[in-house]
């Protein structure tokens, strides 16, 4: 499925040179993606998410989306990708 149709689905605005990335699947476990995944980092009760979204990209996440959180994005991160 593209990601254009998942963020559409969502409501989720997102630069147009990223929408047309096919996603393979979705996790919300960095130490699970795999190339082509959406990665959802959840601002849990214990440990926030979006710690884990370098490593998920790095592992081949081609975005991730982000539950808004107090934790600021690394900023070597690109955001685009988010």
């Amino acid at each position: 499925m593209l990601l254009s149709e998942i963020l559409r689905a969502c409501d989720i605005q997102a630069p147009s040179e990223l929408t047309s990335q096919q996603v393979t699947g979705i996790n919300y476990d960095s130490r699970t993606v795999a190339p082509g995944a959406l990665f959802v980092a959840i601002a849990g009760f214990h440990v926030d998410g979006t710690r884990y979204v370098r490593e998920a990209l790095n592992r081949g996440a081609v975005a991730a989306i982000i539950e808004l959180s107090a934790v600021p994005i690394p900023a070597d991160v690109d955001r685009h990708r988010l």
